[in-house]
């Protein structure tokens, strides 16, 4: 069942953590709309070395919303798990290049 209440594309500021895919995964893009919600789009793959940020829940337990070049897509948080590394934030205090785990992917959902 899918939560429409994250189907939304709010203005928000940047994530706390980035990570770099490890290896493509698969993703469905959240389209635009004139409505409140936005829709889903087409399933692809977000390709290897990309840069994304986790920035919300997901349409299901299973699933999390990630922003990359500016565009919202969902992904399974088991993808993003197993096949992404942490990658350092500018600033103090910022985590540097661990592999993502399960926790520190739900801290943001």
């Amino acid at each position: 069942m899918v939560n429409q209440n994250e189907l939304s594309i709010r203005s928000q500021s940047s994530a706390e953590q980035l990570y770099s895919l490890s290896k493509s995964i698969a993703a469905i893009e959240l389209i635009p709309s004139e409505k409140e919600h936005a829709r889903l789009g087409t399933v692809m793959q977000l390709p290897y070395g990309a840069r994304i940020e986790v920035c919300g829940k997901g349409f299901n337990d299973s699933t999390v919303k990630i922003r990359l070049n500016n565009k919202y897509y969902f992904v399974f948080e088991q993808d993003l798990s197993e096949n992404c590394d942490a990658q350092p934030r500018r600033g103090p205090g910022k985590s540097s290049g661990t592999s993502a785990d399960s926790r520190s992917l739900r801290a943001f959902a």
